[in-house]
């Protein structure tokens, strides 16, 4: 009788979560075929090919004037940057996926796959030299794709045994690093990784992400982060109130700035 008891609790408690639990598998073109319509591609002024940055919103979605910035900073670092909308192709709502029902960072990785496979198409872009970039849940999308590798990630038909080539680094803002996040248990990808840390954030656990990426730096990863200690999530949007702190933005922006210099001359 108890473990019938403890079986219907369980049920009851993941029922909220069962659509980002059990997602139908795509193809990725299927995927593409959702996402595509939704791309914006900013492009440097000069001659190409140029090396390009692949930028994965948080679960608030792609807020335009936030986005648009993004994009014209990595345009003045002599970037491609394809902004990637994650929720207009599948038709979801923000709250839908900050409060976990939909649409885990695991199952995102398809849209990594999805977004490296276009921009290798482009011809302004060098896809030998090609990095990702997230925040928050775009931060834990990104980072579970290393985590995956060339496995099949939640929600695809088949696995991506060269969905990451051509990256040449990771930069992961202030990202989720717990449950269900799949690179807790380790990166399958060998990818030099910054990660940028709020010190005093609201929304993820910073001691969780810390922890892992402690363990992640003993056992050899290439990875570097900034702890930022008065911080709050989102300091880097001019448009999130409090939590927004110029010079920390300006700090992380330069820290970003020379690391994407760093790997992408290598």
């Amino acid at each position: 009788m108890l473990v019938a008891m403890l079986l219907v609790a369980a049920v009851v408690g993941l029922w909220p979560y069962r659509h980002a639990l059990f997602v139908a598998p795509q193809s990725l073109a299927q995927v593409a075929e959702q996402l595509e319509p939704y791309y914006q591609l900013f492009t440097p002024s000069g001659e190409g090919p140029f090396p390009a940055v692949a930028v994965f919103h948080g679960c608030a979605g792609p807020e335009p004037g936030l986005s648009l910035s993004r994009a014209t900073w990595l345009n003045q670092q002599g970037y491609v940057a394809l902004l990637v909308d994650s929720y207009s192709g599948r038709g979801l709502r923000a709250d839908e996926v900050c409060s976990g029902h939909r649409l885990w960072g695991n199952q995102r990785v398809n849209d990594v796959h999805a977004a490296l496979a276009y921009l290798r198409t482009r011809p302004q872009v060098d896809p030998q030299r090609m990095a990702l970039m997230g925040y928050s849940h775009g931060g834990w999308t990104v980072l579970d794709a290393l985590a995956y590798g060339d496995k099949r990630p939640m929600g695809a038909l088949e696995p991506q045994p060269d969905g990451l080539l051509g990256v040449k680094a990771v930069v992961a803002y202030y990202p989720y690093c717990e449950f269900p996040a799949h690179f807790a248990t380790g990166w399958q990808v060998s990818v030099p990784v910054l990660g940028l840390l709020a010190g005093q954030d609201s929304v993820v656990d910073v001691q969780a992400c810390l922890s892992l990426f402690d363990r992640q730096q003993v056992g050899g990863a290439a990875l570097e982060y900034e702890l930022y200690p008065a911080a709050d999530h989102v300091f880097d949007g001019e448009g999130s109130q409090s939590r927004y702190d110029p010079l920390v933005a300006e700090q992380a922006l330069a820290r970003v700035a020379q690391f994407l210099a760093r790997h992408f001359q290598q």
